[in-house]
């Protein structure tokens, strides 16, 4: 089955995205599966798997934009927690969940241009 992710709009509790992070890179899904204290190997060499549950991280790249449109996407993450809706390769579908911000990171190109940001990055991991 082939899936042309560039019909799908991702969303910051319902605010489409502008831009669409659609460049190389510029969306990167992946899942983790969160263990319990005490998951590690015994004495004897088993090992034991005490498994809590699995969360999905986003990654956003957007290349060279002006400040304006990187202040609306941040301020898109600013609350504590919020809702994104997009892509998941996982669920091969649409989905809408629940995340909270990591770090967010502006990269400069230049002081004198209307795109002053080289790039802007940051991730979201599901709560």
């Amino acid at each position: 089955m082939s899936v042309d992710i560039s019909n799908y709009v991702v969303k910051i509790n319902g605010t489409t995205l502008d831009p669409q992070p659609k460049f190389d890179g510029g969306l990167i899904w992946s899942s983790q599966d969160i263990m319990a204290d005490g998951t590690g190997r015994a004495e004897d060499g088993n090992m034991i798997l005490l498994y809590v549950g699995r969360k999905r991280k986003l990654q956003f790249k957007f290349p060279f934009m002006s400040a304006a449109k990187a202040k609306a996407i941040l301020d898109l993450i600013n609350s504590l927690t919020f809702s994104v809706t997009y892509y998941d390769p996982e669920d091969g579908a649409v989905a809408t969940r629940t995340f909270y911000k990591g770090d967010r990171q502006v990269d400069w190109y230049s002081y004198t241009t209307t795109s002053p940001y080289k790039e802007l990055s940051f991730n979201v991991i599901e709560v």
